[in-house]
């Protein structure tokens, strides 16, 4: 993506779409746990980036279902799909913390599997966003 102009918003915008970018390669080096964690990520910063264009204060949320309903305020395409998206907040803490797991470790939790959903998930979000700012 390419900066048309120096808003916050793109700037948010555009560090989603790197990070989604970093997450598919962080994928290829099979760091299923970092992958997720990046993927979650790229969608909360999509999210953020779009709430800052409806003219918000920058949220100090970090839960993708939070995110999410407040951007259904102003676009219900949001919320359609909340149950799905809402998995990515799993892999918020317990990918990067062995107390957020009840045993083992998150490169030993997490696979192959997990990664490529949380990449599915975060590419749907940010292509969203990226639709209703029209970019």
């Amino acid at each position: 993506m390419m900066l048309k102009k120096n808003s916050e918003y793109e700037r948010w915008l555009f560090t989603a779409e790197e990070n989604l970018e970093s997450a598919k390669t962080i994928r290829t080096n099979k760091v299923y746990p970092w992958t997720c964690y990046i993927a979650q990520q790229a969608a909360e910063t999509a999210l953020k980036a779009y709430l800052i264009f409806q003219g918000e204060e920058l949220p100090r949320i970090h839960l993708v279902k939070e995110l999410l309903e407040n951007c259904g305020k102003y676009d219900k395409d949001f919320i359609a799909n909340i149950d799905e998206y809402k998995e990515l907040d799993a892999y918020y803490i317990p990918t990067r913390y062995p107390n957020g797991l009840s045993d083992g470790t998150p490169g030993t939790y997490y696979s192959a599997s997990d990664a490529d959903k949380a990449i599915k998930l975060a590419d749907k979000i940010v292509s969203l966003v990226k639709r209703k700012v029209n970019i």
